[in-house]
């Protein structure tokens, strides 16, 4: 092909709007889409809302209330919030977080009806109970919940057990907890319907299930229970991984999530694995390292079942 030709084969696919829609899905680095968007007045009307699909908002310490206006002041003057998919908080101004930042940034949740990905990171606290509720009557299609929290404060969520208000997330399939208030995590999972993928990591200590913390037991015992009676005629699949220390250390190493090429299924005659939680009708194998246990839950139960070493008499859940 001459460069003539290849220029003219180039200008013509450049001019049609569905093959650089098309094209724009395959681009996930911004600096190119940034580019992209500055090349040509076609090109920017084509990939702006790709670049739009994630917006990263930071707040942090020492920002002040007209600083955080402006921040938000400056998206919702913006015309592509109606094409945000990701939304990611970074709110470093709590713990107790000013009223007047939850509310603008309940303003911001109004104004993203097609958001699919939320994501909530502070090193302070977890997200409040106020802006998940928000979340789920403002964004009901989202299918994505990331929460993040600060690990020295994992052990003291108190989730929703004196709110009259409670999100529901109809459509969420994958929610995410790292460092959260374990009762804050167990109560958010409970408000997802839908789920197929669980991941709580780097829980509290207080997630060990020793007779002084048996209500988190049952709580978790219950919540799976009750899944798989709803899944058993449609076997929809839901997988949990889910790491806790059992000592009061509130920042820890797991190997299994800190290592992604280490699973519970790949490491046959290993005696820190072992089959756990007799009562599930899905699989369950726990690895355990020292005090830092990290358990794998597969439901429908795989097949063939694979024997991976011999249960202690080790107190497990």
């Amino acid at each position: 092909m001459t460069i003539a030709m290849a220029r003219s084969a180039a200008a013509k696919f450049a001019s049609i709007e569905e093959l650089l829609l098309i094209l724009a899905d395959y681009i996930d680095d911004r600096g190119t889409l940034w580019s992209l968007c500055l090349s040509s007045w076609r090109f920017n009307c084509v990939f702006t809302s790709k670049l739009a699909e994630l917006v990263v908002v930071r707040i942090e310490k020492d920002d002040d209330e007209e600083t955080v206006q402006h921040l938000i002041d400056g998206l919702l003057a913006g015309p592509y919030l109606s094409d945000l998919r990701h939304l990611q908080l970074i709110v470093n101004n709590g713990p107790t977080f000013p009223e007047e930042t939850l509310e603008r940034i309940r303003k911001l949740l109004e104004y993203t009806p097609n958001l699919k990905i939320f994501t909530w990171e502070s090193a302070d606290g977890d997200i409040p109970v106020s802006t998940l509720v928000q979340l789920s009557q403002y964004c009901q299609p989202l299918e994505e919940l990331h929460l993040i929290s600060g690990p020295e404060l994992n052990n003291y969520g108190t989730g929703f057990r004196d709110v009259l208000e409670k999100p529901t997330f109809k459509n969420v399939r994958v929610l995410e907890c790292r460092s959260l208030g374990t009762w804050h995590a167990l109560y958010i999972m409970n408000q997802c319907r839908n789920l197929e993928r669980v991941k709580m990591t780097h829980m509290g200590y207080m997630l060990a299930l020793g007779w002084v913390h048996s209500g988190y037991h049952a709580h978790l015992r219950a919540w799976i229970s009750r899944e798989e009676a709803s899944r058993s005629s449609s076997k929809k699949p839901l997988k949990i991984d889910m790491c806790y220390s059992r000592s009061m250390k509130a920042n820890y190493d797991c190997e299994v999530c800190d290592n992604p090429s280490m699973t519970s299924y790949n490491k046959p005659n290993n005696e820190r694995y072992q089959q756990v939680w007799p009562w599930a009708s899905g699989r369950a194998w726990q690895f355990h390292n020292g005090q830092v246990r990290h358990i794998t839950y597969e439901y429908p139960h795989p097949e063939p079942v694979e024997i991976l070493a011999t249960p202690s008499n080790e107190q497990v859940f």
